[in-house]
This record gives C-alpha cells, sequence and structure tokens, in this order.
C-alpha cells in the first residue's frame, strides 16, 4: 500500500472517526467541525489508552477496536448528511473558500512531514521516545528532558504505531498530524470578516505570511506536540468570540471547550495559563 494511504488512513481512524461514531452531527457546521480531532482525543483517551496502558488488551484487539469506531464513524457520518437535508445550509460559501485554503496549507504541511520521520532534537530525545517506550511496554523516563510532560501527545503517536502495527510506520504516524495545521488555519480563517472575497482574501494573505514572510512553517513541519496546542488553544478564542455561530446549547458549549482545554493541558503546561481562564470567561460571559 502507499504511504499515503497509510497516513490517511492513520488520521481518520485516530483523529476523525472516535467523535463521528459518537456525535456526527459535529459536521453539522465548520465551527464544530473543526473540533473533531479534539473530540476524538477525548474520547481515546477516556477509553482506548486505559486499555492499552493496562494490557488488558493486545495490539491487535486494540487494532480491531480502532478500525470497529472507523467503521462506525463512517457510517453515521454518512447516514446523518444523507438524511440531514438541512445540514449543508449551515456551511457559508465564504467559510467553503477558507477552509479549502486551509486545506491546501495542510497539504503542504503533510508534504513536508512525509520527508522524514522522528529524527531531530525533541522529537528523538522525547516525544517519539515516550510513544516507542508506550508501545514496547517499558518504563517512562525524563533522564533526557530532567522535567516531567504530560504525556498525551506520545500515547497518540503510541496509537498510531499499533494501527499501523510496526514503529517504521513513522512517516504515517507523522504526517497524520498535519491535521492540527488544518484546525489552527481554519480557525483562524473562519474568525475572519464574513464576505467570501475578504474572508478567502485575509486566510490567502495569512498563509503567504506564514509561509514565505514569518517562515513559522517550520513549527508545523515538526512532529512535536505545539501545533496540537496552538490548535486547540486558537479553536477555543474563536469559540469565545463566535460561540453564537457553533448552534449549541449553553452544556454543549462548555463541553466542547472543556474538551480543548484538556486536550491542550494534557498535551503541555504552557496551556494550563489558556485553560484556567478559558472556561471562566465563558461562564462569565455566557451570551
Amino acid at each position: 500500500m502507499s504511504p499515503v494511504f497509510y497516513s490517511i488512513l492513520t488520521c481518520t481512524l485516530i483523529f476523525l472517526a472516535p467523535a463521528l461514531a459518537f456525535r456526527p452531527q459535529l459536521l453539522s457546521n465548520p465551527w464544530t467541525t473543526i473540533c473533531i480531532p479534539f473530540c476524538s482525543i477525548c474520547l481515546l483517551a477516556i477509553t482506548i489508552m486505559p486499555i492499552v496502558e493496562t494490557g488488558l488488551l493486545g495490539h491487535d484487539a486494540v487494532r480491531t477496536c480502532l478500525y470497529g469506531l472507523g467503521l462506525a464513524g463512517l457510517i453515521r457520518a454518512t447516514l446523518y448528511l444523507r438524511y440531514q437535508g438541512g445540514a449543508t445550509s449551515e456551511w457559508p460559501a465564504d467559510s467553503i473558500v477558507a477552509l479549502c485554503l486551509a486545506l491546501g496549507f495542510a497539504i503542504f504541511i503533510a508534504g513536508r512531514l512525509s520527508l522524514f520521520g522522528f529524527e531531530n532534537d525533541d522529537e528523538i530525545y522525547s516525544w517519539n521516545k515516550w510513544a516507542i517506550d508506550f508501545y514496547l511496554d517499558r518504563e517512562i523516563t525524563f533522564q533526557f528532558t530532567k522535567w516531567a510532560y504530560p504525556l498525551l501527545f506520545p500515547r497518540l503517536l503510541n496509537l498510531g504505531y499499533i494501527l499501523n502495527g510496526s514503529l517504521e510506520a513513522q512517516t504515517a504516524v507523522k504526517t497524520a498530524l498535519a491535521i492540527f495545521p488544518l484546525c489552527a488555519m481554519g480557525a483562524v480563517a473562519l474568525g475572519c470578516a464574513s464576505q467570501t472575497k475578504i474572508r478567502a482574501a485575509l486566510t490567502a494573505l495569512l498563509l503567504i505570511l506564514i509561509v514565505f514572510v514569518v517562515r513559522a512553517k517550520s513549527s508545523f513541519e515538526d512532529g512535536m506536540p505545539d501545533t496540537m496546542v496552538a490548535a486547540a488553544v486558537v479553536i477555543s478564542a474563536l469559540i469565545l468570540f463566535e460561540r453564537d455561530r457553533f448552534k449549541l446549547s449553553s452544556l454543549g458549549l462548555y463541553l466542547l471547550i472543556a474538551m480543548l482545554g484538556s486536550v491542550g493541558v494534557l498535551t503541555k503546561q504552557p496551556a494550563l495559563v489558556w485553560g484556567l481562564f478559558t472556561l471562566p470567561l465563558l461562564f462569565a460571559f455566557p451570551s
């Protein structure tokens, strides 16, 4: 099979299918759609990951569970889109254009991610090392970092290795991380002005600045958790400023922001600062 196929499969079964299996209504508008990867991560963190940690199921059984979630997500999403005729009405043309530009940027980043495995600096001394330790059921140590770190991100990488059945699947696992630049840029694009030409122009300008002027694309090209944290924080900010567009109840809104905050906090410590302010702001300004 092509490496592209395994990358798409990894991204789909880990970051998309779990949330769609439980809540296909997340596809009802673009603002909730970009939250799907983080909802999937939360669901995996409370279901599959504890099973892996305790050793109750072997790798083959865990792989079967992931494929089962993938099939359930595909069926439920297909049925939802087929029978909810008005679902697409919540997808404005300007949002679709902006998200297509963000998708183009994510595909570009995916191409860069696919060139190499985890082989630079913290990739091999911490995050991917811990993922390998999880895969081989070895004790987690912090001898290179000297500080303890949250381990949600290595656990995600470990699920990618389990899904692909080998530690040699670094390219597929690393390329799947392109979903986070897509979510981050999608959130920024959706937060722009709501006229089609203005939103598309601002999104394109931002992408040009990131790639050619600021050269921040290198931050997206590394297999590091920073992009995942940044995406969670940016989407949290989008919810704060555009909460009326999410078409959710107060409980649903709080649950969504709690998931985003939890993913950020459990990935890197700096997100704790944002997590401490996000929920209080939502409660202070509920309208």
